[in-house]
């Protein structure tokens, strides 16, 4: 089975992610106007081939992450995505869920959590996020991309702290 949509008699593709991941051996010096935030993320079952997502903000989600962010505002949001695919492009489907739907879900993640802080950097046409797995020992750098053939160009202040890129991992 195929994972396109068909409405109307038209096929429409998922939405896709494309997306380039670095694992970095130290923090940079973050920009001093870059956005953070707090992520609370747990991940659910794995979810099966044909595994939809429900477009109701209160349906508790069965598979896929869930992810709570603390905006610098003090603002919350509450995500469930499922992914599929590895590597620079996969499908990508997300929505917003209410609190409570992710409060209920937040159980099923027990011993499938992850805390990090994430920066947020505008340089040109891209924004650069740092997530800081500081739990785990890890670091990583990412830049969504509009086309897998895009190469965008390393800005001067992560650039050091580049160990190498992950993205095919």
């Amino acid at each position: 089975m195929n994972h396109w949509r068909v409405r109307a008699d038209i096929v429409t593709p998922p939405p896709l992610e494309i997306e380039r991941v670095w694992l970095l051996k130290c923090m940079p010096d973050i920009p001093a106007d870059a956005e953070s935030w707090r992520i609370l993320q747990g991940y659910l079952p794995q979810p099966s081939a044909d595994a939809q997502i429900e477009n109701d903000s209160n349906t508790i989600p069965q598979v896929g992450r869930i992810r709570s962010v603390e905006h610098m505002n003090g603002g919350f949001t509450y995500t469930h995505t499922i992914k599929r695919g590895e590597g620079l492009v996969r499908e990508e489907l997300e929505r917003t869920i209410t609190r409570e739907a992710f409060a209920k879900a937040w159980e099923a993640t027990r011993g499938r959590r992850i805390t990090k802080t994430r920066w947020r950097v505008s340089e040109g046409a891209y924004t650069w996020e740092i997530d800081d797995l500081a739990r785990l020992g890890i670091i990583l750098a990412e830049v969504e991309l509009k086309d897998p053939s895009d190469e965008p160009m390393i800005p001067g202040w992560l650039g050091p702290s580049i160990l190498r890129e992950v993205t095919e991992e």
